[in-house]
């Protein structure tokens, strides 16, 4: 699936892919509720179950306006800690909270009576049933709106950056994805503090001394990052969150990426599900992300230079 997906085989790819992602969730919801295989959905109940990480829920969210558009009533059972960020969404009727860990197994519980649907599909398999490719991709416009709650305003002239140095990757002892701490610090010591100052995005204290506003939960971060000029961020749900709401963002990815950001022949320093984000890869054959942090500060640095205020 992701060799297919790099190679922008996506038809090809959607098969395989749903089945590594909820094979065996498929198995078992199907005794309750039909797999929604492209029915009409007009009038129907249709049961959108998470899939992923934050970051691919965010991702994904956007394929619930296509089935919005087809006239379904639609009911997204997505991590909890999302539920205050989505609520009242135009795209969702309803939202029920899920919880996962290891007493679950990993794997999403919620409250569900299967005679509330007539449909069922995790999140991940929306592309498969509507026929995405790389050239049709929906969702390229904004389309989280945390403004709705009103901002936290950050007061001061210079532009300002929010940063994360830190993925989650709860599954990854290798923490491949996320900045040592002397990466960080490299990188939080960049800035012409005269012009720009960083604005942490994460909960974990900075290395170096730098703003830290009040970030816990999807919400509060969604309006901080709302009163910011640009983020700069590893491969984590907060770049999804900020391009999705149309930020700059600037994502420092190692060689080994996820799929969704293509490949440096096939797609260069762009994402083709986020306008707004721009890719700075380690590139091939180096370790860690020494050479993608160097990319990025120049590219910051002179943006900082250049910055007018508007």
């Amino acid at each position: 699936a992701q060799g297919l997906l790099r190679q922008g085989k996506w038809k090809e790819a959607w098969g395989p892919f749903c089945w590594y992602c909820w094979g065996r969730i498929w198995a078992e919801m199907e005794q309750y509720i039909p797999e929604w295989r492209g029915e009409p959905l007009e009038g129907k109940r249709l049961l959108v179950m998470q899939g992923g990480g934050f970051g691919d829920n965010l991702m994904f969210f956007r394929f619930l306006g296509e089935v919005k558009k087809l006239g379904a009533y639609v009911t997204y059972a997505c991590p909890e800690q999302m539920v205050e960020l989505l609520e009242g969404h135009s795209w969702v009727d309803r939202l029920i909270p899920t919880h996962e860990g290891p007493e679950t197994g990993m794997l999403p519980e919620f409250d569900c009576r299967p005679k509330d649907y007539d449909f069922f599909i995790p999140i991940m398999g929306l592309p498969k049933v509507l026929g995405t490719t790389m050239e049709n991709i929906p969702g390229l416009e904004p389309y989280i709106f945390p403004l709705r709650y009103g901002r936290l305003r950050l007061i001061g002239r210079k532009m300002r950056i929010g940063v994360v140095w830190k993925a989650g990757e709860v599954l990854d002892p290798r923490r491949w994805r996320s900045l040592n701490d002397k990466q960080a610090t490299r990188l939080l010591l960049s800035l012409d503090t005269d012009m720009a100052e960083w604005v942490s995005l994460q909960l974990e204290a900075a290395p170096v001394p730098i703003l830290t506003p009040d970030v816990k939960g999807w919400l509060k971060t969604a309006k901080v990052i709302a009163d910011l000029d640009m983020v700069v961020t590893v491969d984590t749900g907060m770049a999804h969150l900020a391009a999705a709401m149309g930020k700059r963002t600037y994502v420092l990815l190692p060689s080994l990426s996820d799929w969704k950001f293509g490949t440096e022949e096939m797609n260069g320093d762009r994402c083709l599900f986020y306008p707004s984000m721009r890719i700075f890869r380690n590139g091939r054959g180096r370790i860690g992300l020494n050479h993608a942090v160097d990319l990025v500060i120049e590219a910051t640095q002179e943006l900082t230079r250049s910055w007018k205020g508007e």
